[in-house]
């Protein structure tokens, strides 16, 4: 399913927060996107810094999404389903590195693709941070942060009629911090290294023990006004009522957020990670015999079966070429359908099912995984996570479906074959 305007991802946020009624699952939820391969004004540092930045929030205890080099219906759509993860007891953090307009007191994101040629064509084909504000306020959510690397010179400017430079000043709502590269109506360098010069500061201040958000972001504005020579200052509109700690590793007791997981969640988390990377056997034995009613309980029972089989492709395998249609059988939904895998531009690969429904999504390469997120409709959206035999020709996985509504629920084993052209 796709959304045609920022007007109908609007409407399915609110259809779903009505649904959800705000009980959806708290924790610390990422939306990062990096654009830099604009056809008139391409920009060096953007994707890097998307990644840099999804690996250190990884690192933090959050669960990232990462796009890169995305047209307009992919941030919209990852937007709805950042905005559908979000609930009250939820720490939401958005970034963008890339184009930014205003026009009119109001913020544009540019997309990959888009044709910016007039004001008309920037509230239409861009993305309105406003409408992302307003998804994050209804969602109630306590704490969230908004972090735009947007503020470069770009040629976008002039055709717009009522825009100027930079970014314009926006006020955030109560447990928000907006922060910018630059001051509102002031321009930032993309940088000259592999990242931006302010998310490369960011990033190392996201690195202090028990910092709290504030003084992180102070810490960004201090070196890299000092490194600018007082060019580049970068700035923040802050409504947060309460202390938030990125890396808890070192917090003060009692110092923290109201948000943040309790110490026996990060200790699962982190049984996890270790787990993963370790990807054998007895790593997932451990997790499960330390958390056998835990949060990755299914998947480690799976992974702790697969990885002990001859044909299951090593951890450093070469990623598969997914490309092309593939048979599909989830036995416990009673569902064959044809799965269609498309290549894109930044590796990953568009699906299309059909068979089981009007099915679409992105898929990617994580480890030896494909790692696919779709969405069948409104209600029932979740992953598939497949792993392949040694010649790419079969996988077998799970079928993920977390949000409950409708019958949209619980793990499925799933088992897809290659269908020879």
């Amino acid at each position: 399913m796709r959304w045609s305007s920022r007007w109908s991802s609007r409407i399915v946020g609110c259809l779903l927060a009505l649904l959800a009624g705000g009980a959806l699952a708290g924790g610390r939820v990422a939306l990062v996107i990096g654009n830099a391969a604009y056809p008139s004004a391409p920009l060096a540092n953007p994707v890097n810094d998307a990644r840099a930045m999804a690996d250190r929030l990884g690192e933090l205890g959050f669960e990232v999404r990462v796009l890169t080099d995305a047209d307009r219906s992919k941030m919209e759509r990852a937007m709805v389903d950042f905005s559908q993860r979000l609930g009250e007891d939820t720490t939401a953090l958005f970034y963008f590195a890339g184009h930014g307009v205003q026009s009119r007191g109001r913020n544009y994101l540019l997309p990959i693709g888009a044709p910016i040629d007039s004001e008309a064509a920037l509230r239409f084909e861009a993305v309105d941070v406003g409408d992302l504000l307003d998804e994050i306020a209804r969602s109630r959510s306590r704490v969230n942060f908004v972090i735009l690397d947007a503020c470069r010179n770009n040629p976008y400017e002039r055709k717009v009629r009522g825009g100027g430079s930079g970014l314009a000043a926006i006020d955030a709502a109560r447990g928000t911090l907006i922060a910018y590269a630059t001051a509102p109506g002031s321009v930032a360098v993309d940088g000259e290294g592999s990242n931006g010069l302010y998310t490369a500061e960011l990033l190392k201040a996201l690195e202090a023990p028990g910092l709290k958000a504030e003084d992180v972001f102070k810490r960004v504005r201090i070196a890299v006004s000092d490194q600018s020579r007082g060019l580049q200052v970068p700035w923040e509109s802050s409504s947060l009522t309460g202390d938030f700690v990125f890396n808890r590793a070192a917090a003060a007791p009692g110092e923290g957020t109201p948000t943040a997981a309790p110490p026996s969640a990060s200790l699962e988390q982190g049984l996890w990670d270790s787990a993963r990377e370790l990807d054998t056997p007895a790593a997932y034995q451990a997790y499960l015999e330390r958390y056998p009613e835990g949060v990755f309980a299914g998947i480690a029972q799976l992974r702790a079966q697969q990885s002990g089989r001859p044909a299951v492709r090593a951890a450093n395998a070469a990623a598969c070429d997914v490309s092309g249609r593939w048979h599909n059988r989830v036995p416990s939904l009673d569902c064959e359908s044809t799965l269609t895998f498309t290549p894109q531009a930044d590796g990953s690969f568009a699906l299309q099912e059909d068979g089981c429904g009007d099915v679409t999504g992105e898929a990617r390469q994580v480890g030896d995984l494909l790692v696919v997120d779709w969405r069948h409709s409104l209600l029932c959206q979740g992953r598939t996570e497949l792993r392949f035999d040694a010649d790419c020709r079969r996988a077998e996985g799970d079928v993920i479906m977390p949000s409950g509504f409708l019958g949209c629920s619980g793990r499925h084993p799933s088992t897809v074959t290659r269908i020879e052209e």
